[in-house]
């Protein structure tokens, strides 16, 4: 095993293994100990909860005919993507944590930890650019988005999202691609797809906005008592799924800054055990808030909830 940081041999290593991963060699003391301590505190709550909050997701969409519609597929690989960093990622987290706290190194363990993390972060962020694309095409083309936009074509942009994503961790396993492509991959992919989603998003709500106004103009006052409109509720749609667009932006961007700081200084121990941790578990824990986003902008995700709920927990209740 290599040494990093020569600032303090023998402390911070490498492990020599496919997915290039360092681990502190000391039991965790004084900051370090109580960051991990708060880490693990963190990453339990948000993965109990990220794990209710998308299986309630999938139960909704399963158990509602009117929630099987074409937008909502990349939502469901989304929450399951999702249900993958509650119930994987995040403990596999506190179990690093807690072997940190002990000064225990388990490079097999870390090195999955890690894989397991590009993984359905790499899903999450390209099921997000599915749900731009669908919106922009439904608001820039509203009479030939159901010809360009088939459930068939959804599904297999899914497909390809978790294919793509399988294929290039497994390169990394098997050694056609090394860590530190990975890496600038991984850092270059991220970059591109936020700028490709603001481009999107700003125009998307330039449309959203132009459509409004046409909407308003033309319809008289009493059309305001009048049921919603195909077209108001895929206005309301594209508001909801642009919740959840700029709340996974913000969630990637200390985690991308903190990627380009590592080219820069990557034997620094402040930035591996104290700073980073914390922007990895911020871009974790959208797996929470991207379900508690579907829930709270569209209601008949969390009616449909609210209803099972009921009925599972009152025996009886149809």
């Amino acid at each position: 095993m290599s040494e990093l940081n020569t600032t303090i041999a023998g402390e911070v290593k490498r492990c020599n293994i496919f997915f290039a991963t360092v681990y502190w060699t000391l039991p965790s003391t004084g900051v370090h100990l109580y960051n991990n301590i708060t880490l693990i505190v963190v990453s339990l709550v948000v993965s109990l909860s990220g794990i209710i909050a998308n299986v309630l997701v999938v139960i909704c969409y399963v158990k509602n005919p009117r929630l099987r519609t074409l937008s909502n597929i990349p939502l469901l690989s989304l929450a399951f993507s999702d249900l993958l960093v509650s119930a994987v990622v995040l403990p596999l987290c506190v179990a690093k944590f807690i072997e940190e706290i002990y000064g225990i190194r388990n490079c097999i363990l870390w090195a999955s930890k890690g894989l397991a993390t590009y993984f359905s972060i790499g899903v999450s962020l390209l099921s997000v650019i599915v749900i731009s694309a669908e919106r922009f095409i439904t608001l820039a083309y509203p009479y030939r988005y159901q010809a360009i936009l088939t459930k068939i074509r959804m599904n297999m942009a899914v497909a390809a999202v978790w294919i793509v994503i399988f294929v290039v961790v497994i390169s990394n396993i098997i050694g056609l691609i090394p860590f530190d492509v990975l890496q600038a991959i991984a850092t270059s992919i991220t970059g591109l797809c936020i700028f490709f989603m603001l481009i999107v998003w700003i125009w998307v709500y330039k449309l959203l906005k132009n459509h409004v106004r046409k909407i308003n103009t033309s319809h008289s006052p009493s059309a305001v008592s009048k049921p919603e409109t195909s077209q108001q509720q895929s206005y309301r749609n594209t508001r909801a799924s642009g919740v959840i667009v700029f709340g996974l932006i913000i969630s990637y961007i200390p985690s991308v800054v903190m990627l380009v700081y590592f080219w820069t200084e990557p034997e620094s121990f402040t930035g591996i055990f104290l700073v980073s941790p914390w922007g990895e578990t911020l871009l974790l824990s959208h797996s929470l808030f991207n379900p508690l986003y579907v829930f709270w902008r569209k209601s008949t995700f969390r009616l449909t909830a609210v209803s099972f709920i009921r009925r599972w927990t009152t025996p009886g209740v149809e």
